[in-house]
């Protein structure tokens, strides 16, 4: 098996494993993703493949914003739930 084989196998578990995790709504997913998609521009680049350079880049951009929108709402939602008592500035 040669190294683009490789790195593509490895991101494709990584990319699986990533979209199951969201499923599943654990924050790891979108690590996960990045890392499969990280893969995926390593084996484009070695491929001189353009479009799976670029697929993989857009898809790498989004699961950065899925991530920062992921902990705006895991904070937003702390702050929210707690009861702690009336002047909480959490």
């Amino acid at each position: 098996m040669n190294l683009p084989m490789i790195l593509g196998w490895i991101g494709n578990a990584g990319f699986f494993f990533g979209v199951y995790a969201l499923g599943r709504k654990w924050r790891i997913g979108w690590y996960a993703n990045i890392l499969g998609n990280a893969l995926y521009l390593w084996q484009g680049i070695i491929m001189q493949n353009t479009p799976l350079i670029f697929c993989s880049f857009v898809l790498a951009v989004l699961n950065v914003q899925g991530i920062r929108k992921w902990i705006k709402m895991e904070k937003e939602n702390v702050k929210s739930d707690c009861r702690c008592c009336k002047n909480c500035k959490n």
